[in-house]
């Protein structure tokens, strides 16, 4: 038996009465520059570590992925990796999603 369809869902902080408004949205060409720096430093880039993603990565050729921000309240940006995560959860459903499926699909 195959693994064709994955749906998952990522839990996502949007802060505040502004949400987010005024953050950037990590593109999927960053997501695979963060996981080729990885590779090449052995470890974790600015101290943000994906290694949940690098599991699923080990499921490949589905026909389907599906990515969709399970959105939850969360404070505001404190420090720079509060603001990355705010960013990432921004993310999820735009270039996280690119991303994740350009890795996970299979392309026959």
């Amino acid at each position: 038996m195959r693994l064709q369809r994955l749906e998952l869902g990522v839990v996502a902080g949007k802060p505040g009465e502004s949400g987010w408004d005024g953050v950037r949205e990590i593109s999927a060409e960053v997501f695979a520059g963060m996981r080729r720096a990885k590779r090449e430093l052995a470890g974790a880039v600015g101290g943000v570590d994906l290694e949940w993603v690098e599991q699923l990565f080990e499921v490949r050729g589905l026909r389907r992925v599906g990515v969709r921000a399970l959105v939850e309240h969360c404070p505001g940006a404190v420090s720079e990796m509060m603001a990355f995560w705010i960013a990432f959860s921004k993310s999820v459903e735009g270039g996280f999603r690119e991303w994740v499926k350009s890795v996970m699909v299979s392309a026959v």
